[in-house]
């Protein structure tokens, strides 16, 4: 895929080795098969040597001093936590992105995932927010609206119907702003429905992907 280029930024929505039903989608009127990978039949070492040997891969074909953004749910971090510190040189931040509405949850119903910013390499990162001096006020807590929320029409809409753990493209536009610049590389390794092309589109940035999953495609 990268035929020798190497992408400035990392934004990946790996499978959290979670069954799609009962914890990704429920009984609404959109339905989804599950996973081709990591849908919930890998054990914690299985799942933490699928992260790792992925990790690695992507720090290969980046450039040095890139961050990569990849997402987890708490129940998985233990496994993240060890690839990431195997693959990575430095854990730079955790982003929680807090949605406006609440998912699937037999107690405490869930309504945030993690977002893991990880450096690779040792290169001084991109760094566009740069404590509100370029004009961007960001902190590691995010606000967006979660998949049950999206509008009945439009683009964010049309990507739920096709994947179940589809990202506000606003979000993944904002982690390409904040950590890269326009024509940069931008990478996803489990590129879904491809909420990344369309963020690099709004963005100015050139966006590589592999998907697994032919629907997906």
């Amino acid at each position: 895929l990268m035929n020798g280029r190497r992408a400035a930024l990392v934004a990946v929505d790996v499978p959290y080795n979670l069954p799609v039903r009962g914890f990704v989608s429920g009984n609404g009127k959109v339905r989804h098969r599950e996973f081709a990978n990591a849908s919930g039949e890998m054990s914690t070492e299985q799942f933490t040597d699928f992260l790792s040997r992925a990790f690695h891969l992507l720090a290969q074909h980046s450039v040095d001093g890139s961050l990569h953004y990849i997402f987890i749910d708490w129940r998985h971090q233990r496994e993240l936590i060890d690839a990431g510190h195997d693959a990575y040189s430095e854990l730079k931040n955790v982003c929680v992105w807090v949605k406006t509405n609440g998912g699937q949850g037999s107690m405490y119903r869930s309504a945030h995932e993690l977002v893991y910013v990880y450096k690779a390499g040792t290169a001084p990162h991109q760094n566009h927010i740069n404590l509100g001096a370029n004009g961007r006020y960001r902190t590691n807590v995010w606000t967006y609206a979660g998949a049950n929320t999206f509008p009945k029409k439009g683009e964010e809409r049309d990507l739920l119907q096709l994947h179940p753990t589809v990202k506000p493209v606003r979000l993944i536009a904002d982690i390409l702003l904040d950590a890269s610049s326009p024509r940069d590389i931008v990478l996803d390794a489990f590129a879904g429905s491809g909420t990344i092309f369309l963020a690099a589109e709004r963005t100015g940035r050139i966006a590589y992907g592999i998907e697994i999953d032919p629907p997906y495609v």
